[in-house]
């Protein structure tokens, strides 16, 4: 894999994570800054944001295999 600085990936060459983090970081303050969620809505469920975590690859909620872990290992879960 070779690492590249930001705005150079285009050529096809995979970034390293401190220049993906950078762009996610950078991406996501539009959200951040202007999103209002409607009423009963968090961030994590607007569009903007929905859009925003698929283009990086990310998930966000509660997997189904979370609260098994939590029971079968005595964990606390986050509300998070």
């Amino acid at each position: 894999m070779k690492v590249v600085p930001p705005g150079e990936g285009e050529s096809g060459a995979m970034p390293g994570f401190g220049a993906v983090f950078k762009l996610y970081s950078r991406d996501l303050s539009e959200p951040l800054t202007s999103a209002i969620p409607a009423a009963g809505r968090s961030l994590h469920e607007t569009p903007e944001f929905t859009a925003l975590a698929a283009r990086y690859g990310l998930t966000h909620g509660k997997p189904d295999w979370l609260e098994d872990v939590v029971a079968r290992y005595g964990l606390t879960s986050l509300s998070h």
